[in-house]
Order: C-alpha cells, then structure tokens, then sequence
C-alpha cells in the first residue's frame, strides 16, 4: 500500500498550483503520461464525474478532440486535481488526497503498485518535506499498516 499511496502523492503533488504544474498547462500527453505511470489504471467508470459545461467549454477550447486524452479522462482528472490543488500545501493533508481520489475516481488498490518516481528535484524536495507534516506522516503510517 505504501507504493501505491506514494505514486498517487506524487502524482497529485506533481500538478498542484503551488509547484507550478498546474493541471490547465500541461498538455494532454503529459497528464496521460504521469496519469499511466503514476496510477496505472484505464479510467472507464466516469459515472463520478461532474459533467460541468466549464470543463467541457476548457477541454474543447484547449484541445479539441485530443488523440491522448479523452473528455472523460480529462474530467475525471480534473475533478480530483482542482479542489486539491486549491488548498494551501501547508493546510492540504494526505487523507483529504485520499478521500478526493475515492470520490472522484476510485479505490485506492487500483493505484499502480510500483512506485514511480520521476519528479523534478526540486518537487521531490517540496514532496518530501510535506510527507513530514506530522498529520500526513502519521496518515501515511497508518494507511501502510492497513489500519
């Protein structure tokens, strides 16, 4: 499970506004690059997505009928990535990123479980110090252990 946890950390973190990869610039080859290596997983279930006429209105303005990434796909990413991304780091907690990805996209042991790690430095940093908030470390630990 810690594989697993640390990939959708990662993943998640790696789009997150305040390290400046934010969802909305990245192209869709990118999202569906770090979506297949991080999580591992075909989005097919969309019946959690919220079918907003903004994300739709963005997609289609941004990419029109992408070859790399579906309406879905995007929507279903999207979804899990936007509330998260407009948390503060230092108030964002890994149990709010496990409950968003429960939410929106699904169970946790879908999640790739070989760990991937292709960050920047730099975000490794900024990851790895935010692992050490005392919330998130224990939540980790805890996850981990299955309790």
């Amino acid at each position: 499970m810690q594989n697993k946890l640390k990939n959708l950390i990662y993943f998640t973190l790696n789009f997150h506004s305040q390290l400046d990869c934010e969802l909305k610039n990245q192209s869709p080859e990118y999202i569906m690059e770090k979506w297949n290596k991080y999580i591992g997983f075909e989005i097919q279930d969309n019946s959690k997505i919220n079918g907003s006429q903004i994300i739709g209105k963005f997609y289609l303005d941004r990419w029109g009928q992408s070859q790399y990434i579906s309406y879905d796909e995007f929507s279903t990413i999207y979804n899990y990535l936007e509330p998260i991304s407009n948390y503060d780091l230092s108030e964002l907690r890994l149990e709010m990123i496990v409950d968003y990805f429960r939410k929106f996209v699904g169970d946790l042991e879908m999640i790739n479980a070989d760990i991937y790690n292709n960050l920047h430095p730099l975000k490794l940093e900024a990851v790895n110090k935010w692992l050490e908030i005392p919330q998130n470390k224990r939540y980790l630990r805890l996850m981990t252990l299955g309790i």
